[in-house]
Order: C-alpha cells, then structure tokens, then sequence
C-alpha cells in the first residue's frame, strides 16, 4: 500500500484518481519519466490537474513507488512573506516522518539536539534520516508556486540532498509550481548530485555519445571504471542497454551527457582534448567498427595519420552524410589534406568534378599518387594493394599510359590474389572496392581488357558476398561496357541484366554512379543500330556528361546516331564543333584514340572532317583502324594501300567489332581491287556476327551495291534468300549514294511488276501469262530492267531487287 503524506494542509486523497491513458493499459509521457531511472524528475506540459494525475496514478501502479514514503509538498506554505526559509518545509517533512513512525522518539531528540549543539541545519539531518531509512523517500513538489528567492533555496537544498542520500527522489510538476521547477530544470541538479571525483569522471568520459567500460578506462586511468559506470546508474545517470549482439553501451541520461560535452569542446585548442578526441575516435573504429562515428573525433583530434585512417574506411565520402564528412576534412589544414595519399584523393576528385577545377585537382591527386608510391611498402596487404590503385588512377588520370598500366597490373596482381586467398580486410571494403574498381578502369584505359575482365569478374564475385549492392552494380556495368565496346551486344546485356537499380546509391559525392550502365547502353545501341535507344539513353547520359571522364564517348555516340540516319554531313559538322571545344592539351591519350577512330569512321562514310587529332598513337583497337583505312583506300582507288591494310585487319582482328569491320574491308577491296574474297565465308561470318553477338553497325558500310554483290549467287530474291538479306534490309547504310538507290526511280510500273513475277517464276512465258502480256514484251521490259540496274543476270537482278525493296514485303 502507497503511504504518502501531506505537508500543503490541502485535501489530496491518493489513490482516488486515475487518469483513462492507464486505465486502457496506455502509458501517458510522464508515467515513462517516472518509470525511469532518474532521480530528478520534471512533469513537462499538461494542465495541472492531468499532471498530478499522472504522479497519483504513478504512485498506485509503481512497484518503486510502492515500497517508497511519498511525501506531497507544497511550497506555498511556507514562502509567504519575504522571510521565508526553505529550512521550514525541512523541519516539517522531518515531523511528518516522526509522527508516521519512519523516526522513533529517541532518534529525532538525539538528531535535533546534536544539530543544536553543531549548529547543523535541518537539511543535514533529514539527509541522515533519510539515508537511515529502511525504506526509499520521494518527494512531489506540487502547489501554484513560491516567491523566487525561496525557490532558489529549495532548488539549492534539493541539490545537496540528492548529493547526500541516495535513498531520495524528486518530483516537481512544473504546471503547479513553475517557479520551483525552471530553477531547478534550467540548474540540471542531477549533475551536480555527485561528489568531485564523479564529477571529473563524467566531464572525462562525457564527450563519447556513448561508451563502455574498456573506452572508460581508457579516457581515465581508472581500472574501477566499470564500478564507477555502475554507481552513476545507481544514481539515476546513466542506463546500460545491450547491442544487437551482446555488448554492453553505457549512455548518460539527459542533462548529464549534455553537460559533460559542454565541459569537453574546445578539441583544437587543447592538447589533452585532443587526445581524448583521439582515443575515442580509436575506440569507434576498432573496437565498434563505426567509422562514421569516428571520424569527427579523428578531426578533432588533429591525428593526420588516424584521421586518414578513418577517411580510408569512410571513402569515398559518398551516401546520405557525404556532406557531413567533406565538411570536416576540409576543415583539415591543406599541408595535412596532402600529406597522406588517401585524403589528397579524396580532396582531388572533388575538385575535378567542379568547373575548370583540373587544375587544381591535379596538385592533389600527383601528391596521391606520390605519397602512395613512398607509403605503400610499409602497409599491410589491403592497404597496400589499394594505394597501388590509388596510384595507377593518378597515373591514368594525368595520361601516363605506361607508367599507369604497370602500376594497374601491380594492383591488380594483388588484389585477385588477396580475393583468391580470402586475406582482403573487410573493415576496407568501401575504399577497397572503390579503388579495385579503378583499377580496372585503369587497365581498359591501357589496353589490358582481358585482365580488367578478369579483374571484375572476381569483384563482382566480391561484392556480392559481402552485399556491396552498389559496386555490384558498377562492376556488372563495366563488365557490359567492355563487351559492348567489343561488339559483343548479347554478353553486355546479360551483364546489364543483373545490376539492381534499388542498390545504386541515393547519394554520391564523386561523380554520376551509372556512367558505365549508361555507356554500356548507348554501346550497345550503336552496335545494334537501334536508333531510338541510342536517343534515349543519350538524353539521359548527357545531363550526367560533366561528371565523368568519357565526354568523347557522347560525341562518338552523337556522331554514330547521324551516321545510322545516314547523315554523314550532319555527323561531320557534330564532330568538328564538339572535339573542336573539348580537345585541348590536357586530353587523355585514350579519348584521343577514340576521336581518331570516330575521324577515320566519318571518312570511310565518305565525309572530310576537318578536326586533326594529333599525338601519340596507342596499340588500343588497331584492327579496327586498319579496316577503316582499308576502306578509306579502297574508295579512293589506292588499292596496294588498300589491300596492306585490309590483311593487317584480318589477322590482328579478335573482337567481334574489328572481325566485323576486318570482313567489310576485305569485301570491299575486293570490289576495288584484284584482291580476292570468299563471299561465303564472308556472308556467314557477318550473319553469325549479327545472330550471335548482336552486332550489326559495321553493315552500315555497305552501299547498295556492296550489298548486292555480297548477296550475289546466295539465293537472294527467291523463296530461301539467305538469312543475311533480312539483316542488311533492316540496317541502312551510311555510304553516300553510288547511283544503285536513283535507279529504283528509273524503273516503270510495269517493269517493276515484271520484276517481282521473275522472283516467282524462271520462264519468260510464266511471266507473261501471269501478267497477261506476250512473251516478246516481257523480253523487252526485262532488257530494260537488267540496263537500268546494271546487272547482267536472273540471280543479280533479284539481289537488286531485294535490296531496293522492290520485292514483295514477304520475300
């Protein structure tokens, strides 16, 4: 039974008020406070009569309370007049206890006569009863308020009480006594309600948003510290909670955790701060994984080598908080922002993502790449496999091609061998799988595409058993880039198919992350001339183009989709104008060889683009270049130039983009020259390219006739044609007219029709009873037809036909 006990005179009867929030087994806010730890305790808004309602209520259904004396005061009582002493509520509550039974006579004459002969006050002996008690005592501060000079009194004796006795709690309903509960509140009493050497203990280990016994040691020399933690719960401090798997967390309660991080600021300006800031920062990151958390105390702490540390498993500052951590290590010193490679990447890339900002990312990125090549040896296995990377990017990004692929191939080497041999450190996995990404950019940059396959392949594997959705993606993306980029359409979009649009990250801070899904796209739109596709994927690449490094990518993406149009001076102009703004003397020697690429592809279609690309060639796509330059040769009449280039075509050739273009070359020198081909082989290779891997943009090249020599002796324009024709009608060419597209226009209605009876029928006489004309006639209108054509035969009229869809839509 809950024995409570007036001292206010006013008629309050416990237990006859209930509030419905506890009735209908709801918990109002308050019964929450109440139920807490805490040994001070405010009743926040709420008119006055549902907040005492809250405290009665509490004091029936609360076990704590139960066992507990509660004692209702009310300050008014004894603030009348300016003479008032809190000393008076003390007196009364020690004669209340006495006349309850909780003091015995003896016991409160000795009290009140030692107090009078030490001259201790009424506070220090209800202290003592109090503390003496069998039992808990709680006192509710309730009544309209007092005078405010007595209420800083009270809040001054409530203070030492607490600190005395630990068998007291105080409840103020601050809607009937404001002017006892905002001194008290504003005064956070419950801090104070230790002695010094707690109160150092929370100032030292305060600036932890939360800790355990091991961090309390650490930030204060004390190996009691878990009994220290423990007294400040039994205060009504702290609390203990549990993780997920098991590890205990002490957190301060609220008041106490605020006031020791207002003792604890002030990182930079003090040594011993700092490294506090430091030890927590370490506590964070090894003991709790939590570099997130670690970070800004790393800041703090001035540590360059911790800090990096922490910004290497943070890296690279993308997702929700990027904002959060590029504030804090720009605040780092800029001499400090250099001196570590991992910290200079970082700041690097984000200034090569802002306008004219190379410059300057430069100076961060070469001191990288420099403080990586000076570190790395020193380093474990991971963290030296990935300042490997973190140099070949450098490398790659400043266009040194050699020095760039070695180093890629260094780090690569590593990295599959670490993947191999499971020794890769999981606590790096968002730097790790960032750079290994890089890494194999790097190598598709150099040429080395085999081994950047093979290097992806095992990320891919990576990150999906250790659920990094978003470089899963990435890794899947650029698996399809490099087969797209080798003409191989039907694996680059098996790739595509597995990369998860949900895992790609909400937020990023370095650059747009689908760039290879969309280059990858726009890649395989190109190869499979699909030209809506390609607009589409462009309009929404071109938004993101600032971001990446493959501008020339768009242009040659631009300049493709004119060319499928078929117009090749529109695609001319396009080339000119955009290569013309973007190429400058800081262009990567991979974007250049691609620009050079596209050029040579606007002259084989027979336009003269007037843009040069200068510098050094790369050994990257050379079969492709020598197909297009025995194109190019064969269309001028240079036919020993021509047929050079088309063999060396032929037998570097191993893509399916250059076998494609090594196959049009030869066809075409052979039109132009005494260079022999075998149509067959060459109508089969194209078909199998097409059906296979998907890839149809080389046919482009083909004009008319080209294609109509091609299909010659292959049963085109009869009933089994063969499964090229469908092909090459669906792909237009690029080639400017060589007067086979004028002569459909030649043709009269009747030597059309005569023209589709021939594809049914062998005689002139089935003809001409289909057509209900003589013999002679049909004989006419076919010498015409074949003139017209420029054909001599059945077999090449027909080829013609189908190719100028003159034939039926079925054939």
């Amino acid at each position: 039974m809950v024995e409570s006990i007036r001292v206010d005179g006013a008629a309050l009867q416990t237990g006859e008020k209930t509030i419905d929030a506890l009735e209908s087994g709801r918990r109002a806010p308050a019964a929450y406070r109440l139920d807490g730890p805490e040994r001070f305790v405010i009743i926040p808004a709420g008119s006055a009569s549902e907040s005492i309602d809250h405290v009665v209520a509490w004091t029936r259904g609360s076990a704590a309370a139960a066992s507990a004396v509660v004692v209702w005061l009310d300050p008014r009582s004894q603030a009348e007049g300016t003479t008032a002493r809190a000393g008076a509520l003390w007196v009364r509550m020690i004669t209340l206890l006495h006349s309850h039974g909780h003091i015995d006579d003896d016991r409160l004459y000795r009290d009140l006569m030692a107090a009078s002969a030490s001259g201790d006050s009424a506070l220090g002996i209800l202290a003592r009863i109090i503390q003496d008690l069998d039992r808990a005592v709680v006192v509710v501060f309730h009544g309209e308020g007092a005078a405010p000079a007595f209420a800083a009194q009270v809040e001054s004796d409530v203070a030492d009480l607490l600190a005395q006795t630990t068998k007291l709690r105080v409840i103020v309903v601050k809607e009937v006594a404001p002017s006892l509960a905002e001194p008290l509140e504003s005064s956070k009493a419950a801090p104070r309600c230790v002695d010094l050497a707690m109160q150092r203990f929370i100032r030292d280990t305060g600036a932890a948003p939360y800790l355990d016994a091991q961090l309390a040691r650490a930030l204060t020399g004390h190996d009691d510290a878990a009994l220290q933690l423990d007294r400040l719960v039994q205060k009504g401090l702290g609390t203990w909670h549990a993780t997920s798997d098991g590890k205990p967390e002490f957190y301060y309660v609220d008041g106490v955790y605020e006031e020791a991080q207002a003792n604890a600021t002030g990182f930079s300006r003090s040594r011993t701060e700092q490294g506090t800031a430091a030890v927590i920062a370490r506590w964070f990151l090894t003991e709790r994984f939590d570099p997130s958390a670690a970070l800004p105390f790393a800041v703090r702490s001035g540590d360059i080598d911790l800090i990096a540390a922490v910004g290497m498993r943070l890296f690279p500052l993308g997702g929700d908080d990027g904002d959060v951590y590029a504030d804090m290590i720009r605040r780092i010193p800029r001499s400090e922002q250099l001196a570590h490679p991992i910290l200079a990447l970082w700041m690097g890339t984000q200034l090569a993502l802002q306008p004219d900002g190379m410059d300057r990312a430069m100076v961060y990125l070469r001191a990288a790449g420099d403080r990586a090549a000076a570190t790395a040896r020193s380093l474990p296995p991971t963290e030296r496999a990935i300042l490997d990377g973190v140099e070949a990017y450098v490398l790659r990004r400043s266009g040194q091609v050699s020095a760039g692929r070695a180093k890629a191939r260094i780090a690569s080497r590593d990295l599959a061998k670490l993947a191999l041999n499971r020794k890769l450190d999981p606590s790096l996995n968002q730097v790790l799988v960032t750079v290994w990404h890089q890494v194999g950019v790097s190598l598709v940059y150099a040429g080395a595409r085999n081994e950047a396959v093979e290097l992806y392949r095992l990320l891919f594997d990576y990150c999906d058993e250790h659920a990094l959705g978003h470089r899963r993606n990435s890794s899947a993306s650029m698996l399809a880039f490099i087969a797209a980029d080798n003409g191989s359409v039907r694996e680059a979009e098996r790739w595509l198919e597995l990369v998860i649009e949900e895992d790609w990250p909400s937020a990023w801070r370095t650059g747009y992350t689908r760039t290879y899904r969309d280059l990858a796209e726009i890649l395989i739109a190109v190869n499979q001339v699909d030209a809506m596709r390609l607009d589409g994927v462009l309009s929404r690449f071109i938004a993101f183009e600032s971001e990446t490094e493959h501008w020339d990518i768009v242009v040659f993406a631009q300049v493709c989709a004119a060319l499928i149009r078929g117009d090749v001076s529109a695609a001319s102009t396009w080339f000119d104008e955009r290569v013309g703004e973007r190429l400058d003397g800081t262009t990567h020697p991979v974007i250049r060889e691609r620009l050079r690429l596209l050029r040579l592809m606007l002259r084989a279609a027979g336009a003269d683009p007037h843009q040069e690309i200068t510098g050094r060639r790369t050994v990257a796509a050379r079969a492709t270049h020598a197909a297009l330059s025995a194109i190019i040769a064969a269309r001028t009449a240079d036919a020993d130039r021509a047929v050079a280039d088309a063999v060396t075509a032929g037998l570097s050739a191993r893509t399916p983009l250059e076998q494609g273009f090594a196959i049009i070359a030869s066809l075409l020198v052979a039109r132009h020259s005494a260079h022999s081909v075998d149509l067959v082989t060459a109508r089969t290779k194209l078909h199998m390219l097409a059906e296979i891997h998907g890839l149809r943009f080389p046919l482009i090249y083909l004009s008319a006739s080209d294609r109509q020599a091609l299909l010659a002796g292959s049963g085109a324009g009869t009933e089994s044609p063969h499964p090229l024709q469908p092909v090459l009608r669906a792909v237009p060419t690029c080639v400017q007219s060589d007067g086979m597209e004028t002569r459909r226009a030649l043709l009269t209605r009747q030597e059309i029709a005569v023209l589709r009876a021939l594809c049914a029928h062998s005689s002139r006489q089935d003809i001409a009873e289909q057509l209900h004309l003589s013999v002679n006639t049909v004989k006419v209108h076919l010498g015409s037809v074949y003139r017209k054509l420029g054909v001599h035969s059945r077999a090449e009229a027909l080829v013609a036909a189908s190719l100028l869809g003159v034939l039926p839509k079925e054939r």
